[in-house]
């Protein structure tokens, strides 16, 4: 008797899914931690930088004759 099923049809024994197969690349919960990190990581450094390029440094003070912070500190 011939089967009446078309070749390409597939078995219920094909659809079930296996205990022991591996999940698809997107379903790994690590991935996604990954992904995750990587949008926070750029996100903090395009708002650090919007904040940094907002903001105006203040001009630092220094008395006539008197030698900046840093060149006293390397030499003493």
């Amino acid at each position: 008797m011939a089967s009446r099923l078309p070749p390409n049809h597939r078995s219920s024994s094909d659809t079930e899914k296996r205990p022991d197969a591996p999940l698809p690349w997107w379903r790994s919960g690590w991935l996604w931690v990954a992904i995750g990190l990587l949008a926070v990581t750029f996100l903090a450094a395009v708002v650090t930088t919007l904040i940094a390029m907002d903001s105006e440094d203040p001009a630092v003070e220094i008395a006539p004759g008197d030698t900046p912070a840093h060149v006293r500190q390397a030499n003493p």
